[in-house]
């Protein structure tokens, strides 16, 4: 719902400008949309969702401006029925998107009282690694890892993988011991093309040992392998 609206508001807002009518509040808004915009498309598409955060601020600002437009139309208008039509059409997705935040919320504080803190999903990770073996795995176990181990991300790997095609010398090189595999872990080896997937699947069976499992409520599942 929230996406429709910012799509929409998006769109008028794009036309006031282009038709010359918006005023220097707008115009600011629209130029801050627009770079914004384009510095999430030159971002790595894995990151650029992360960042869009930032937008949601001026979604809603322009968000609001289409409703207050809205409804100042509709005031204007000879025929109540138009204006509490169009009220009706601006107010019902508000209350559905507060509605649906408050329950999200409330889903939150569930899980917050249920969650394994960071730090203990890490100390229970780092607690199935040998001491001090440099580690492959996702970067949001670095912050918990890096001060014991030499920790080196899936994503940098992946990159060398895709390009030179071998992950035997890849994994000597760095000297790795180990491997974290979480949820994202799985999404991101099973983008692999055919071929390295298909050894990295075989360097698991011949040369790692599965140290054991974390089962975290946050997380997921996360497997840890310590390689020959």
């Amino acid at each position: 719902m929230f996406g429709v609206a910012a799509g929409l508001a998006f769109g008028f807002l794009a036309l006031r400008v282009l038709r010359g009518s918006a005023e220097t509040g707008e115009l600011r808004l629209a130029l801050a949309i627009a770079v914004l915009g384009i510095c999430l498309a030159l971002f790595d598409g894995t990151n650029a969702s992360l960042y869009a955060v930032v937008l949601l601020l001026f979604a809603s600002i322009a968000i609001a401006l289409l409703a207050v437009t809205a409804i100042r139309w509709a005031v204007r208008q000879p025929s109540m029925l138009i204006g509490v039509t169009v009220a009706v059409l601006v107010l019902a997705p508000g209350v559905i998107v507060v509605r649906e935040g408050v329950a999200a919320h409330r889903q939150e504080y569930e899980w917050s009282n249920e969650i394994v803190r960071y730090e203990d999903a890490a100390a229970q990770i780092d607690a199935l690694l040998p001491e001090g073996t440099p580690v492959l795995g996702m970067e949001r176990w670095w912050a918990g890892l890096y001060r014991e181990h030499e920790y080196i991300a899936i994503a940098a790997v992946m990159r060398q993988i895709e390009r030179d095609g071998d992950l035997g010398p890849l994994l000597d090189r760095y000297d790795i011991g180990a491997i974290v595999i979480d949820g994202d872990a799985r999404g991101q080896l099973s983008r692999l093309p055919a071929a390295p997937r298909e050894e990295f699947e075989e360097l698991m069976r011949s040369r790692a040992d599965h140290a054991g499992t974390v089962m975290l409520e946050v997380y997921g599942q996360v497997d840890i392998y310590v390689i020959d």
